[in-house]
């Protein structure tokens, strides 16, 4: 969180919460553990968990594009299948 502030990485514009230039929403963790409960009670454990999953899997491939195209990783890592060895999600 210091270098976070030391950079001044943290920008508040146009409405929106910016964390190193990439939009960002921020909110208590306690209201995602509720909502998984939520989910849970509603649709069951194995539903809950392959939205979750999923969910996971999303953020994790658009952060990977992100990071790539800020630092230029997919020009310098000749083969990319080796940053995501599971292709497992419904986007791929």
């Amino acid at each position: 969180m210091q270098r976070v502030l030391r950079f001044k990485a943290i920008q508040h514009r146009e409405g929106g919460v910016f964390l190193w230039g990439i939009p960002c929403f921020i909110s208590q963790l306690y209201v995602y553990v509720y909502l998984q409960r939520l989910l849970e009670e509603e649709m069951g454990f194995q539903k809950t968990a392959s939205i979750l999953y999923n969910l996971g899997y999303f953020q994790a491939k658009e952060g990977m594009k992100m990071i790539s195209e800020r630092f230029g990783y997919a020009k310098t890592i000749p083969d990319k299948k080796k940053l995501n060895p599971l292709k497992t999600g419904p986007f791929d």
